[in-house]
């Protein structure tokens, strides 16, 4: 049977072909690279502070591969989108791929512990929020209360309503915000009254 040209060219094209020759130049032997398959997993993932690496299987099976992120081979730590080049190393085979490795932002939660009741009169007080991603909380306030900083300060008998969140930034959601309300009681009085002559 003859050898069909086609099924030929297909098998050229999967093969990498490179000439030796000796110091002597007595002859030239021709080595023949293998093709192999390189498929990229683990693509998505979400910020956590640690480095995040892809996921790389070869067939044939445990090859050498050198993987780049935006060219380095340092993976990647914030959140973000970076492209991936896999390429075989290994003296027997040949093969590449690319695809692209997203880094999500991560979510974040606020604790804030109830208020206690206060009274008209009271000192400014300090409130002490915390965000699980470790970046600071801001508050704002409504009601007959203001707010700077963290410190709160009564204006008037009544309600305050103390609201905590953080905005977040490139690798973390903002917050839901968590609000904390109290009444602010009126303040006792005493009268001052001398003896009568």
């Amino acid at each position: 049977a003859g050898i069909d040209p086609k099924t030929s060219r297909a098998a050229r094209a999967n093969t990498v072909v490179s000439a030796f020759t000796d110091p002597f130049a007595l002859q030239t032997r021709f080595t023949t690279k293998g093709a192999a398959q390189v498929t990229l997993g683990n693509l998505a993932q979400t910020f956590d502070g640690s480095p995040k690496s892809v996921a790389v299987t070869t067939n044939p099976a445990n090859l050498n591969v050198v993987l780049t992120y935006d060219g380095s081979a340092t993976p990647p730590t914030n959140a973000g989108s970076y492209a991936v080049t896999a390429t075989v190393n290994d003296p027997n085979f040949t093969g590449q791929t690319s695809g692209t490795l997203i880094i999500n932002k991560a979510s974040q939660q606020i604790t804030f512990d109830l208020l206690p009741f206060k009274t008209f009169g009271d000192a400014d007080f300090s409130l002490s929020a915390a965000a699980s991603s470790g970046l600071p909380v801001s508050y704002s306030a409504t009601g007959n209360c203001t707010v700077s900083g963290n410190q709160v300060h009564l204006t008037g008998v009544g309600f305050c309503n103390i609201t905590a969140f953080q905005n977040g930034n490139e690798n973390w959601h903002g917050s839901t915000p968590v609000v904390r309300s109290f009444s602010i009681n009126k303040a006792d009085q005493q009268i001052t009254f001398d003896a009568l002559p």
